[in-house]
C-alpha cells in the first residue's frame, strides 16, 4: 500500500539539488529498514554531488529505563549537531524512531549548555510521523519547525471527523485498546478492581479527542492511516470477488478457512474507488499506484501545528 521508495529518494535529492543543500546528515533507524535506507540512499547522493557528512542509527525504543540511558543516547549523536556546516538532516525512520529521537532532543538539549544548534532543515521520509506519546506532552517541538516530509499521499474521508467525534472509551467491546489510550493521551485513569487505585484524575470518559494536542492525536486521515484504510477496502473487495468468482461460486465459504495465500490473484488485480473518490489500483509491480506529497511543517507557541502542502513527487511527471 505504499509507493515504490525510489520516488521518494529521487524527489529529496531533486529537492537538495534545487536549494544548494550539498552537505547532509543522515539519520536512520537501527533496524533492517535503516539499514536499507542508508545502503541504498548514500550512493544516490553520491552520484548526484551531494557529500554525506555522517550517517547515524538511532534506536526503534519509546520507553527509556533511567535518565542514564537517555543520556548515553545523547553522547552518541550529540557531535554531529555541532557541525555548523551540514545544511540538512534527513531521517528515515517510523513514528518509533520518531519518539526516540524527541526523547534525546528534549533531555539532551537541556544539559549541552547551548553548545549545539538545531537550525538546520530536516527532512523526513514517509515512514516518519510527527507524533508525542503521552508521557512527551509537555515536550517542545520548535526544532521541526519549517521541516519537509514526504508523506504518503492522502485524501480526506466523509464523516471521518463526524467519527472521531463519537469515539467513547466505553466502546471497549469493539475496540479493546481504547481505554489504554485513552488514559495516556488524556493523562487520566479509569477504576480497575484488580490494580490499586492510581495517583492523578480519574477519567471521566466525556473527554474529547479534539481538545488534545495535534501531536498526541490528529483529528484527520494522514498518510498512514489512509493507507490503513484502503488496505482494509483492497481486501474486502479482492475478498468479495475470490467468493463471487466461477471455482467458489455457490459454495459455502467460511473466512476462516481461508488462506492469505488464496488472495494474492485477486489482490493484484483489484481496481476500486474509495469513499473520498480516488481510484485505488496497483501496478504491473504490485504496488500503489500513488506518490507522495511534499509537506512543510509549521508549529505555533501554543503547541499545535500544520502541514502545509507544498509540492508532490509523481512519477509519471516530466
Amino acid at each position: 500500500m505504499v509507493p515504490n521508495e525510489t520516488q521518494q529518494y529521487m524527489g529529496i535529492i531533486q529537492l537538495l539539488l534545487l536549494f544548494g543543500w550539498t552537505w547532509v546528515g543522515l539519520f536512520a533507524a537501527e533496524d533492517d529498514g535503516g539499514q536499507h535506507f542508508l545502503k541504498t540512499f548514500e550512493p544516490l547522493l553520491s552520484r548526484n554531488g551531494i557529500c554525506s557528512a555522517f550517517t547515524e542509527t538511532i534506536a526503534n525504543q519509546a520507553k527509556w529505563d533511567t535518565l542514564e540511558d537517555i543520556f548515553s543516547l545523547f553522547s552518541n549523536i550529540h557531535r554531529h549537531f555541532e557541525d555548523r556546516q551540514v545544511n540538512t538532516y534527513i531521517l528515515y525512520g517510523g513514528s518509533i524512531t520518531m519518539l526516540s529521537l524527541n526523547t534525546v532532543l528534549f533531555f539532551g538539549f537541556a544539559t549541552s549548555a547551548g553548545n549545539i544548534s538545531l537550525s538546520k532543515v530536516w527532512v523526513f521520509t514517509a515512514q516518519a510521523d510527527f507524533i508525542l506519546s503521552g508521557a512527551q506532552r509537555n515536550f517542545e517541538f520548535d526544532a521541526f519547525h519549517g521541516s519537509i516530509s514526504f508523506t504518503i499521499r492522502s485524501n480526506e474521508l466523509q464523516q471521518f471527523k463526524e467519527y472521531l467525534y463519537s469515539i467513547k472509551p466505553d466502546q471497549t467491546k469493539q475496540n479493546g485498546f481504547l481505554k489504554e489510550f485513552w488514559g495516556q493521551a488524556f493523562d487520566c485513569s479509569f477504576p480497575n478492581l484488580h490494580e490499586p487505585l492510581k495517583a492523578g484524575e480519574m477519567c471521566t470518559g466525556e473527554e474529547r479527542l479534539e481538545s488534545l494536542p495535534g501531536l498526541l492525536f490528529e483529528m484527520r486521515m494522514t498518510g498512514h492511516s489512509y493507507s490503513v484504510f484502503n488496505a482494509v477496502y483492497a481486501v474486502a473487495y479482492a475478498l468479495n470477488t475470490m467468493i463471487t468468482s466461477k471455482p467458489m461460486a455457490g459454495k459455502a465459504v467460511r473466512l476462516q478457512d481461508l488462506q492469505p495465500w488464496q488472495l494474492h490473484p485477486f489482490l493484484q488485480g483489484i481496481t476500486f474507488n474509495n469513499s473520498a473518490g480516488e481510484t485505488v489500483s496497483f501496478n504491473d509491480d504490485k504496488e500503489i499506484g500513488a506518490g507522495f506529497d511534499i509537506i512543510n511543517m509549521v508549529t505555533f507557541p501554543n503547541r499545535s501545528f500544520l502541514r502545509v502542502k507544498i509540492g508532490k513527487v509523481d512519477s509519471s511527471a516530466p
